[in-house]
């Protein structure tokens, strides 16, 4: 081959996703009884670890978006975190894990409300069906440039 004959081929990318694991981080919070004051004490924890849930915000948010997103049931979430990350979350876990992201999302949720409750609504939009034995009611609510979606077992229209 002579210099200079060459030239590019080809040239194209092979994308691969790196195994995902989970990191778990251990709290060990050691307290005891104090022999001056007679006091009994427990050492803090660092923020975000404290008790309660054992899933961090990126497994909270990675299945919140997943539930609310795509719809999935607790039963193929529970199967798909396992399979894919791979962390073992029960039905339970998930159904736990929901309802403290919804005690958190709340207080937001309710601002939201009050606003579009008393600013001009271009429409607004209803709709109920009867789930589980449970009556729940969907809004769509837009403004100007705004669309608001919300999902309640409460009507808007009896004043809940």
């Amino acid at each position: 081959m002579l210099v200079g004959s060459q030239h590019l081929h080809a040239l194209y990318d092979k994308i691969e996703i790196p195994p995902i694991k989970p990191i778990v981080t251990r709290v060990e919070q050691y307290g005891g009884h104090c022999p001056h004051c007679h006091e009994d004490y427990v050492s803090p924890v660092p923020a975000g670890l404290e008790q309660g849930t054992p899933f961090g915000n990126s497994v909270q948010t990675l299945a919140t978006y997943f539930r609310e997103t795509s719809a999935i049931s607790y039963n193929r979430l529970s199967s798909m975190f396992k399979e894919i990350y791979p962390l073992d979350i029960s039905e339970g876990g998930l159904a736990n894990l929901f309802k403290q992201v919804k005690n958190r999302l709340d207080p937001q949720v309710e601002e939201i409300l009050s606003r579009l409750r008393h600013s001009r609504i271009v429409s607004r939009s209803e709709t109920s069906a009867r789930i589980n034995g449970k009556n729940e009611c969907s809004f769509s609510i837009s403004k100007s440039r705004c669309l608001f979606s919300y999902h309640s077992s409460k009507s808007w229209t009896k004043g809940n």
